[in-house]
């Protein structure tokens, strides 16, 4: 929730022309869409495989949100 608000400020003050985001509004940007599209893939990952093994693409995802929220503390 934090992220979406963030670029609701951000895209709030600069409005649509380029110029006016500085390049820690891009890089703000550039996490929260990241993080939007990681919580996707994590929501739509299967944690369970049919025999109820968990998936490898399931902990290669949730490590990579680990990793994404060590970036952003």
């Amino acid at each position: 929730m934090k992220s979406i608000k963030n670029i609701s400020i951000i895209l709030k003050n600069n409005g649509l022309d380029s110029e006016n985001y500085s390049e820690d509004d891009i890089n703000a940007l550039n996490v929260s869409l990241s993080l939007t599209k990681l919580i996707y893939r994590i929501i739509n990952t299967p944690l369970l495989d049919e025999n109820g093994n968990i998936e490898k693409e399931s902990i290669k995802v949730i490590q990579q949100g680990r990793d994404m929220l060590k970036q952003i503390q």
